[in-house]
């Protein structure tokens, strides 16, 4: 995993930027025609880091909160990030992902100069193959726009500043090409047991999940979700006042019992 927080190149439409056509005109470009850049964090959005001028924040027409509120910086229309990332070459034959945390209003993905990914949407993470878009051992190029002057998803969010960027993590990963593709646990109260729900991609095998030390092994049921059930010895419920968590160790194992690919996930 490669996480892709800390300094991007940044700037607006109105920087002089060449090759930035508008929504989805992205040509490609190199970095000497990208106008006047600054840095700029991710994840967080734009206005907290100073991009546009301080004033009054302009909410979407929504007649249960309408009126703006003073705000440090606005800025409304769209905007522009790059990244270049090193792809290493221990991830040669795998596959690679590019998952996105959370854009506001929406964004328009490219690596290496092609389109992945078109996130707009109310929340949710997302994940993108982008196995055929770069090279193991050499770098890649990630370039974003996105663009706040469009109607937000986000609901209250919205009531009353227009804000925008990318205010959750962006990360590369590399999954073997049998793959744990999605898991996610919950606690059986009445029966005392986990429930872990798997999806795994690209081919068969089994799954085994590990709580405390305790565990359960099931045959991937292929093209579905595969459920497995494990009683929990010592079940300890969680309230507000006792507000008990379990780590479950989910592992996808071949036919011959080797590990391909694994994953934690937290539950009550």
């Amino acid at each position: 995993l490669i996480p892709l927080r800390g300094e991007w190149t940044f700037l607006t439409k109105n920087s002089g930027a060449q090759g930035l056509n508008g929504c989805c005109g992205y040509k490609g470009f190199s970095r000497d025609n990208w106008g006047d850049t600054r840095k700029i964090q991710v994840p967080g959005c734009w206005e907290a880091q100073d991009v546009g001028e301080p004033g009054m924040g302009v909410p979407w027409d929504q007649i249960y909160d309408e009126n703006s509120k003073p705000i440090r910086h606005k800025y409304i229309g769209e905007a522009w990030y790059k990244k270049e990332v090193g792809i290493p070459a221990s991830w040669a034959g795998k596959r690679v992902w590019l998952k996105i945390g959370g854009v506001k209003s929406q964004g328009f993905f490219f690596v290496n100069d092609r389109q992945v990914a078109l996130v707009y949407n109310y929340c949710g993470t997302y994940k993108y193959d982008i196995t055929a878009f770069v090279e193991p051992g050499k770098t890649a190029k990630i370039v974003v726009q996105v663009r706040n002057d469009i109607p937000s998803r986000k609901g209250l969010f919205s009531a009353m500043n227009r804000w925008g960027g990318l205010y959750r993590d962006v990360e590369l990963e590399a999954t073997p090409q049998v793959r744990i593709d999605d898991a996610w646990v919950r606690g059986d109260f009445d029966r005392g047991e986990a429930e872990a729900h798997v999806t795994v991609g690209g081919g068969t095998g089994k799954v085994r999940v590990t709580v405390e030390g305790q565990s359960a092994e099931v045959d991937v049921v292929p093209n579905g979700e595969t459920v497995v059930r494990l009683p929990i010895k010592d079940f300890r419920a969680w309230s507000p006042e006792q507000p008990n968590l379990y780590w479950a160790n989910i592992t996808l194992l071949d036919k011959d019992g080797a590990v391909l690919h694994s994953r934690r996930e937290r539950f009550g």
